[in-house]
């Protein structure tokens, strides 16, 4: 996602801005299975978990599906993951307008909160790299 200087630096990790995405944008998100399927794109909400209490002003984020605009990111949890024995895949995600995905940038950061059904993200899968 691409945002001026200007806004990123004006906004803090409580300010968050929701935006619809209007332009591709290829990012990456850890999954469980090869080729991922329908579940690897669920929220938190969906998959029945429930916000921590004291992390309340962000509960909107259990709606989300977590990707991230840097593979090294998702790449090191991957690794962290395999060092305890769980098989988890980095997978590329070309995100398109047009399915009403929604996303959210977390300043200073490269995670994003990224809003859409399952089988809508799914259809944005490219390939496990």
């Amino acid at each position: 996602m691409q945002f001026k200087d200007s806004e990123r630096d004006q906004r803090t990790q409580k300010d968050l801005l929701l935006q619809h995405l209007s332009h591709e944008a290829i990012v990456y998100r850890a999954v469980r299975n090869d080729p991922p399927g329908a579940a690897d794109f669920v929220s938190h909400y969906e998959s029945g978990r429930r916000p921590v209490p004291s992390q309340h002003y962000k509960a909107f984020a259990w709606f989300a599906v977590s990707m991230f605009a840097s593979r090294t990111t998702v790449d090191r949890f991957v690794q962290n993951r395999a060092k305890t024995g769980e098989a988890w895949y980095t997978a590329e995600v070309r995100l398109v307008p047009g399915l009403g995905i929604y996303v959210v940038y977390r300043p200073k950061t490269t995670h994003l909160d990224v809003f859409g059904f399952p089988n809508d993200l799914l259809s944005c899968f490219t390939t496990i790299v």
